[in-house]
């Protein structure tokens, strides 16, 4: 129980295989990191699921060297790829991407914590004395 409530917790994806590549855990992280939920996942060829494909065949031949050995060189490594996800999440990225891309970022900020009616107003707005009652 209480393994399972620090995987559950964990700042970082948890994804658990067996020997023959098929997922047996993944927690809350894993969900939000891959797009894939727990149900989603469990039971499906890790390969399949979140390993792109250019990677996928040294994959399988690292999983068989560790089934045979016990020795594997991406164990307890950090490896990000963001290749073979789901396109909703890229999607949703490259329209993060590109939003702040076109619109600056404090622009940004104002328009959406600002009534819809910022979004039309000039970037730029000029201020001009009134001549008659500048002081001199």
């Amino acid at each position: 129980m209480r393994t399972r409530s620090i995987i559950d917790t964990a700042n970082d994806a948890f994804v658990a295989i067996d020997a023959a590549d098929v997922i047996k855990d993944w927690n809350p992280q894993a969900e939000l990191t891959f797009g894939w939920t727990r149900e989603e996942a469990m039971g499906r060829n890790l390969a399949e699921t979140i390993i792109p494909p250019a990677h996928r065949e040294a994959h399988l031949e690292g999983l068989h060297r560790y089934v045979l050995t016990g020795e594997g060189p991406m164990l307890n490594r950090r490896v990000e790829l963001m290749e073979d996800v789901r396109f909703a999440f890229q999607a949703h990225v490259l329209i993060a991407f590109a939003l702040l891309a076109f619109w600056p970022f404090t622009r940004l900020v104002h328009a959406l914590s600002a009534p819809v009616g910022y979004v039309t107003r000039p970037y730029i707005v000029y201020r001009h004395r009134d001549k008659e009652n500048a002081r001199p």
